[in-house]
């Protein structure tokens, strides 16, 4: 499903001086090459940090224009809301992302910080970004009336998931008030290999389920399954269950032709749908969901969605909403 966010400050994305193309970075790796460019950056520290820029046409003008620009709109850091690792495969490289989510003294939005680098810690991609407010809604103490699973079997990660900006990029949906991205990880990674065909990430071809009973109203099977991060502005195969109560759960980026569900037909918890894809607007192969009021797919309202009995980080949840960062499974 589509994200939204608002880039405020600035975006660089170069395409040379990679030669670290095989390095494996661990995820407390990750961290620290991140934070280290984040303590040059705020420090001032332009001439140490502009010598780690793959692009030599990024200047240290250009960094210093930037950092104040960030100061005269947003003030300075003041707190750390989260952060975050993120790798994905492009342009025959592995890029590391260090993602920081925080509080400045201007403004009250989060402020989101990236920073992208290879193998050789090299920096490709750098943006200071506002995040948009989160979707105003009437239905946050919203009790769900379906009982519902998770859709899927076996550990999964809560890629976003949560009821603020800064732990849910949805968030600033209305539809997609409440909505989760899963996918599954190992070892801080969601693929084996390169990471550059579907089959290589963990979750792609695992089946989806049914997360509560009911009719089948809309089915999309026949988009593509996007290859090596290309992010087209459709949407993908999407199935729309009505649980016959005002509840729509609407499940998205399915496997093209995966789908074993027809509009019309029944359904029952935890009934095998179709496999995990990366279809439509997606970075890489992920299971969408989300819970609203509608039978239309970008129309109506999200709705909280909780789920009944499942494991979060190892602890027993009865009923609850996962949460970004999390662990999660079925009992």
């Amino acid at each position: 499903m589509r994200l939204y966010f608002i880039l405020i400050a600035v975006f660089i994305s170069c395409q040379n001086g990679d030669t670290g193309k095989n390095k494996l970075f661990t995820e407390n790796e990750i961290f620290s090459c991140g934070q280290k460019y984040l303590g040059l950056y705020c420090s001032d520290n332009y001439a140490l940090l502009i010598d780690y820029f793959a692009d030599k046409e990024f200047t240290l003008k250009n960094l210093q224009t930037n950092r104040e620009n960030t100061i005269q709109n947003f003030g300075k850091e003041i707190s750390l809301l989260n952060h975050q690792t993120y790798i994905k495969w492009e342009n025959n490289r592995l890029i590391y992302y260090y993602i920081r989510n925080c509080g400045f003294s201007k403004v009250e939005r989060p402020i989101r910080i990236i920073f992208g680098f290879d193998g050789n810690k090299k920096i490709h991609e750098f943006s200071v970004e506002s995040l948009p407010n989160e979707a105003k809604s009437k239905f946050i103490e919203y009790k769900t009336i379906t009982e519902l699973r998770l859709p899927f079997d076996g550990m999964w990660f809560v890629a976003w998931g949560g009821r603020s900006i800064n732990h849910n990029n949805h968030a600033s949906s209305q539809d997609q008030r409440f909505a989760y991205d899963f996918k599954i990880n190992k070892n801080g990674y969601s693929f084996a290999g390169k990471g550059i065909k579907n089959e290589d990430y963990y979750c792609f071809n695992e089946k989806v389920f049914a997360p509560g009973d009911g009719e089948i109203i809309l089915v999309v099977n026949n988009v593509a399954d996007n290859i090596n991060g290309a992010l087209p502005e459709i949407s993908g195969n999407t199935i729309v269950i009505d649980h016959k109560n005002g509840e729509y759960s609407v499940l998205g980026h399915f496997k093209k032709g995966s789908i074993i569900v027809s509009v019309g037909d029944k359904v029952v918890s935890g009934q095998f749908i179709g496999l995990c894809g990366n279809s439509g607007y997606s970075l890489e192969p992920h299971l969408h969901y989300h819970l609203q009021n509608s039978p239309e797919v970008h129309k109506g309202e999200g709705l909280p969605a909780q789920f009944h009995r499942f494991e979060a980080d190892g602890k027993f949840i009865e009923r609850g909403e996962p949460f970004w960062n999390q662990k999660v499974k079925n009992k």
